[in-house]
């Protein structure tokens, strides 16, 4: 024979080779599908766990996101106030918001003059009678401010060595002192973002948990499943199946509980969530990453939770068919 004839018989005989591994694979797919119909109560019980382990597992993602955002808004809003003379030249409050703008750790500066600040303090208070009583009975000199924004919530040194250095500023410095009057508020920052840690925390551990659950009822179905198909696996091996064979159904069946339930989870949650996204908005929570995970990115969003799902289908039946499964 030919050195062509027998290239060809190779080619031949790796192309039937492929063909039986691919047609080996699609029977497994086929018939792990059909186990999943013939334990019905158990599919769904293992169905029902994984939606509900998938469902924490993402909102405990989107809390992550959404609390941290929150911080981030929140710290936006925190900041101090330097109070000067009402009459400040132009000149020196541009040289004063100048210096300011340019110290380590202050992310903006604005200017609130007098009159603003007078009407300001007005509008917060339109429905006190007795505040705007005296803000009325008061004298004109209402202080102009600084309002700074700063990038560390708790790091004021830069702006108190400005207020006791710079000659501008003690030039016209008001009778009342820098009050920095929202450190009161980086220790509520403080306080929210140690209680998200906790909530973070307790969803991560809520997670583990749950996937521990999900992994013990599908590892319990596919051992179900096993003992149902006991004269059938029997059979299998006597006309030499192969272990992979044999095994791979299971496997299939419980990479489809775990994609199913993916599926349902996340529908689940990006409806829930988004339903409630403008009253948690309202609150001050920050949504707008979440907003965009379950929209514009909801397809990634899909496709990681498609493969947890997966992943702990597979870890389930490995353990259940490496257990029961005596090939």
């Amino acid at each position: 024979m030919s050195k062509k004839g027998k290239k060809n018989r190779k080619k031949m005989a790796r192309e039937r080779q492929r063909r039986r591994k691919w047609n080996t694979f699609l029977r497994m797919v086929n018939y792990g599908i059909r186990n999943i119909t013939r334990n019905l109560w158990l599919t769904l019980a293992a169905v029902a766990i994984m939606v509900i382990t998938l469902a924490v597992i993402l909102s405990t993602v989107l809390v992550s996101v959404a609390s941290s955002d929150t911080i981030k808004l929140i710290s936006d809003k925190v900041g101090a106030s330097i109070y000067i003379k009402a009459d400040v030249s132009e000149k020196d409050r541009k040289e004063m918001q100048d210096k300011l703008s340019s110290l380590d750790n202050v992310k903006s500066v604005e200017f609130i003059s007098a009159k603003q600040a007078k009407e300001d303090f007005a509008k917060r208070n339109s429905n006190n009678s007795e505040r705007l009583k005296a803000l009325y009975e008061a004298t004109d000199r209402f202080p102009a401010t600084f309002r700074i924004i700063l990038e560390d919530i708790k790091d004021f040194k830069s702006l108190d060595n400005f207020v006791k250095t710079d000659e501008t500023y003690k030039k016209n410095r008001s009778e009342q002192d820098p009050s920095f009057e929202d450190k009161s508020n980086s220790n509520t920052v403080e306080k929210i973002g140690r209680t998200i840690n906790v909530v973070q925390k307790a969803g991560f551990a809520l997670a583990i948990v749950s996937i521990c659950l999900a992994i013990l009822i599908v590892f319990n179905t596919i051992r179900m499943a096993i003992f149902n198909r006991r004269d059938e696996i029997e059979m299998m091996k006597l006309i030499g199946a192969s272990r992979s064979f044999i095994r791979g159904p299971f496997i299939v069946e419980a990479i489809v509980y775990g994609m199913i339930s993916a599926l349902v989870s996340t529908i689940a949650v990006a409806i829930g969530t988004l339903s409630i996204r403008d009253k948690l908005s309202n609150y001050g929570i920050g949504m707008d990453r979440v907003s965009q995970l379950l929209t514009v990115y909801i397809g990634l969003v899909l496709l990681f939770m498609l493969l947890i799902g997966a992943v702990i289908g597979m870890i389930s039946s490995f353990l259940a068919t490496k257990k029961h499964l005596k090939i």
